[in-house]
């Protein structure tokens, strides 16, 4: 699976001519940044090596900024002192079974077989990126920090998904991850991209379809693979936690200034890690309720209406701090008894 070179160099044309044609300063910006995501591919597909900062970046918006801070405000200092992690850390533990191999054949067969039983509309996105060469696999880990990512361009509506696929089953899971990400963003225009973009609930839903997908192997030859792989999941939630423990511990408001936690004490945390940790903790309050009643799947996706505009806010006035404890401490004990 791989981009194709004239299509990209089609839609390029297509953007910059587009670019000639409009006044808006927001629009122009938000064309540009779609020509650097396909200039990027073609760099890429010229040199198979690349550098991300080709890829522009735009300011976080002041609404994303109110909705994460809200959240952090009500939740996360409560979760943290709401049961003891580190008692849980103390009886972590989880073997690597990292050289285990794939086929690239059966792995996209396993993809099938879980989007089938899973989600079709996933199906659909998946099956059109595979008709239209919107997918690339590669065995080469040419990104140190990123074994993928989904690129979404608004002009055409389409996503292009890079997947990193070495034949090692601990990568296993990236494709379902960035289709995901292809779903909450189809049919975006310019102005929801922005906003999604940056969206405190951008990678709940891909985790959760992890999460999902690890269910699916457990009915595999792979089921060992799937249980390593949610407790690694759950280890990375406790490391994260615990990154951000004594801050949460001090704060009594929290604020966002440039892309940093910043406390009532003036201390400042990561909102990269602080996001990290807030996407896993509604990952599990997900499959929580889908593993409870499969059914409800349709009912998880209806969250992605909150994705990219400015009702994120709303979507976590809707939770309840014991409805997201209560999922993580049921998901905590079922990694715990399956070590």
């Amino acid at each position: 699976m791989k981009w194709n070179k004239k299509d990209l160099e089609e839609k390029l044309e297509i953007i910059e001519e587009k670019i000639k044609t409009v006044y808006s300063n927001d629009e122009i910006k938000y064309l540009k940044y779609e020509a650097s995501l396909v200039k990027f591919m073609l760099f890429f597909i010229k040199s198979n090596e690349t550098d991300e900062k080709i890829i522009a970046d735009l300011n976080i918006t002041q609404s994303s900024e109110m909705a994460k801070a809200n959240f952090f405000n009500k939740y996360l200092s409560e979760i943290t002192k709401s049961f003891n992690f580190k008692d849980i850390m103390d009886f972590m533990g989880y073997y690597i079974f990292a050289n285990v191999k794939v086929s690239s054949e059966e792995y996209l067969t396993l993809i099938e077989e879980f989007l089938e039983q899973f989600e079709m509309d996933l199906l659909s996105i998946y099956r059109d990126c595979n008709k239209e060469n919107r997918i690339n696999l590669t065995q080469t880990d040419y990104f140190k920090n990123r074994d993928g990512f989904n690129l979404y361009l608004p002009t055409f509506q389409k996503s292009y998904i890079y997947a990193l696929s070495d034949g090692k089953i601990k990568k296993i899971s990236i494709l379902p991850h960035e289709l995901t990400h292809a779903f909450q963003f189809q049919n975006f225009n310019h102005k929801q991209v922005h906003l999604a973009t940056y969206s405190a609930l951008r990678e709940a839903l891909p985790l959760f379809v992890e999460l999902a997908f690890f269910d699916f192997l457990k009915n595999t030859k792979y089921y060992k693979i799937a249980y390593n792989n949610e407790i690694a999941f759950f280890d990375s939630l406790l490391l994260t936690q615990e990154y951000n423990y004594k801050f949460y511990v001090k704060s009594k408001k929290i604020e966002i200034k440039n892309n940093r936690l910043i406390n009532n004490t003036g201390e400042s945390a990561s909102i990269r890690e602080a996001s990290s940790y807030l996407s896993k903790i509604l990952a599990y309050y997900f499959i929580n309720i889908y593993r409870n009643n499969r059914n409800n799947i349709k009912t998880i996706a209806e969250f992605n209406q909150y994705f990219g505009c400015s009702k994120e806010y709303d979507f976590f006035g809707s939770i309840k701090l014991e409805d997201l404890t209560f999922a993580i401490k049921a998901e905590a004990n079922k990694c715990l008894t399956k070590k």
